[in-house]
């Protein structure tokens, strides 16, 4: 009895962390964009293409050795955006369902550390975007900015999809 419970409750929050991770990435597009209509910038000023661009054409490249037109970037770029969005939310709902501490600071734990380990580690490492130094710090500062606003809305939402289940 007492496994199944505790397959159950991750299998739940696997569940629960997916499609707040989901909704939580909408919610993030949202901000970036009221935050940029806000301060007058654009968060990828300097860029010829985002990461989620860039990484959907190294995956179309390898996987179907196609190079994206600019038709399917459009399209691309979004898709990918959901569907980390969602891996990383379904990964913290697995997290939380076994650590408690993982939900620290209503998910803004969580949204910083993939802020830090996604936009100034892997972007940069992978060649996806500019090295950390070479990007002005307001730049930073949206960036946590949205993330930190997708780690909060990802926990309100595993919270109320928990409650469903």
């Amino acid at each position: 009895m007492y496994f199944r419970s505790k397959k159950a409750s991750l299998a739940k929050g696997l569940i629960a962390g997916s499609l707040a991770g989901l909704a939580a990435s909408w919610v993030m597009g949202r901000f970036q964009v009221l935050l940029a209509n806000a301060l007058g910038t654009d968060p990828h000023e300097g860029e010829e293409e985002d990461a989620t661009v860039k990484t959907a054409e190294k995956i179309s490249s390898a996987v179907a050795h196609h190079e994206l037109s600019g038709e399917e970037k459009k399209k691309a770029g979004p898709l990918l955006h959901y569907a980390y969005g969602t891996g990383i939310g379904a990964l913290y709902g697995g997290l939380a369902a076994k650590r408690q501490a993982a939900a620290s600071g209503f998910g803004a734990a969580y949204g910083t550390a993939i802020w830090a380990l996604g936009d100034e580690v892997a972007v940069p490492v992978f060649g996806l975007g500019k090295k950390p130094a070479e990007t002005p710090f307001s730049q930073h500062l949206e960036a946590l900015a949205a993330h930190l606003v997708y780690g909060i809305a990802l926990e309100g939402g595993r919270r109320l999809i928990l409650k469903a289940l």
